[in-house]
């Protein structure tokens, strides 16, 4: 996949949330992170459910973008790069490299529409990179082959632990062993949750500061019930 020190990349991201709005203030701010100097890559576009999208070929203003979401919770008319359309219209009709799928899982519908976003962008022949279990959960293999037969890249790391390297530690740092087994509590949330209960504090206080340093959504049952790792 390109992003290489040296060669651009344009980016399109699906969803704003907090996972959204992370990767967002990092491409903005690259100075903060040394290792990604070098890195050129431009968002084309940003595009939510129901809060507005921001389209600009020529790449967006990010930090602008972001002062947009902080004001209003959303991506107002008034804004010079304001677009209308959907994700889905996004993926097939604008031009890009990757596209990242940041929307919320949507289990009662079986990982759709994210599922549909990742295959439009497969289908292309564009990388596509997702932090939502759905197209895992419900279409791996199938989006896994179509990945490699347009000869693109499918990334997932962040769906399993947030930022933690599993698969690229199984992949890459565990080649002469077998994983057999893996356990423990995988969510952050849940262990926001028992460390709050066990130092004494109750569990709206523990949904309270996951939400706000980011860990839970704003409805944060599929982690509390189990369903999101």
């Amino acid at each position: 996949m390109s992003g290489a020190p040296g060669q651009p990349l344009r980016a399109l991201l699906l969803g704003f949330g907090h996972v959204g709005r992370a990767v967002a203030e990092v491409l903005a701010g690259p100075a903060r992170y040394p290792r990604l100097a070098g890195l050129d890559v431009s968002v084309i576009g940003v595009v939510t459910g129901s809060h507005g999208a921001l389209v600009n070929p020529r790449g967006l203003d990010l930090s602008r973008a972001l002062d947009e979401w902080r004001g209003h919770g959303r991506f107002t008319p008034g804004h010079p790069d304001h677009a209308h359309t959907t994700a889905l219209d996004a993926v097939r009709g604008l031009d890009y490299d990757v596209m990242v799928e940041l929307t919320p899982l949507a289990r009662r519908a079986r990982g759709e529409p994210a599922i549909a976003h990742v295959r439009a962008a497969l289908e292309q022949g564009r990388h596509a990179i997702t932090a939502n279990k759905g197209p895992l959960a419900w279409a791996f293999r199938e989006l896994r082959d179509l990945a490699r037969a347009r000869g693109a890249a499918f990334l997932y790391e962040t769906t399993v632990m947030d930022g933690v390297p599993v698969f690229n530690l199984a992949r890459h740092g565990l080649r002469g062993v077998t994983v057999t087994r893996v356990e423990g509590i995988l969510n952050s949330t849940t262990n926001v949750v028992l460390g709050t209960l066990e130092a004494g504090g109750t569990v709206a206080d523990a949904i309270a500061r996951a939400q706000r340093e980011g860990f839970a959504e704003a409805d944060p049952a599929d982690d509390l019930e189990g369903w999101d790792g």
